[in-house]
Formats: C-alpha cells, sequence, structure tokens
C-alpha cells in the first residue's frame, strides 16, 4: 500500500501525471484534425500508447493508496479502497485509457 504523505507519489507521480494529462489536452486537437496522417507516424502512435500505458499503472497505483477518513484515521484495507475508488474516479479513469481507436476499427471490421 502507498500511504497518505509518500513523498515519491505526491511529489514525483502526481507531476508527471500532470505533465502527462498536459501533453494529452495538447495533442488531441492535432490527432483529431489529422488521424489519418498521424497514424503513420510511428513514434507518435508509440508515444500515445506509452501515455495510455501510464494512465493504466495509475489505475493499479489507485487500488493501492490508503487514505485518511473522515476521523483523519488511516484506511488502508484494500476493499474499502477499492470500493471507494470505484464509486469516485474508476470510471473516468477507465474509459480514458480505452482503446477507442481500436475498438472502433474492431466493430467496423466484425459488421
Amino acid at each position: 500500500m502507498v500511504y497518505p504523505g509518500n513523498n515519491y507519489k505526491e511529489l514525483y507521480w502526481d507531476v508527471f501525471q500532470s505533465i502527462l494529462l498536459l501533453v494529452t489536452c495538447v495533442l488531441t486537437p492535432f490527432t483529431l484534425a489529422f488521424s489519418d496522417e498521424l497514424a503513420d507516424v510511428v513514434w507518435y502512435s508509440s508515444m500515445n500508447a506509452a501515455i495510455d500505458c501510464c494512465f493504466a499503472l495509475d489505475i493499479i497505483l489507485n487500488f493501492n493508496l490508503a487514505y485518511q477518513d473522515e476521523a483523519y484515521a488511516v484506511e488502508d484495507d484494500r476493499w474499502l479502497v477499492a470500493k471507494r475508488y470505484f464509486h469516485s474516479w474508476f470510471l473516468i479513469d477507465f474509459l480514458a485509457v480505452l482503446p477507442f481507436e481500436a475498438l472502433v476499427l474492431g466493430v467496423s471490421r466484425l459488421g
């Protein structure tokens, strides 16, 4: 478990994730506007896959992230941590890492 006050998580990982979010916000309009041209750029596709992997790692981290409850007691019961995460940011995080392009291509090939 990663406990509140962990300097590595709070300083390095959260800043790294914030930078990745900024990069994604800047690159998404280019991806939408030039998707056909960018599909052939290997480094661009690789970078997007690496960013998605980092976001997936963040999901795993959140399942192992202890928190302080209302009484400021540290809660590290994995079931309660998972339940809290499922009821908060899990759906948004999960949708953020889904490869929609691959899903659309797969569905279009079936039909």
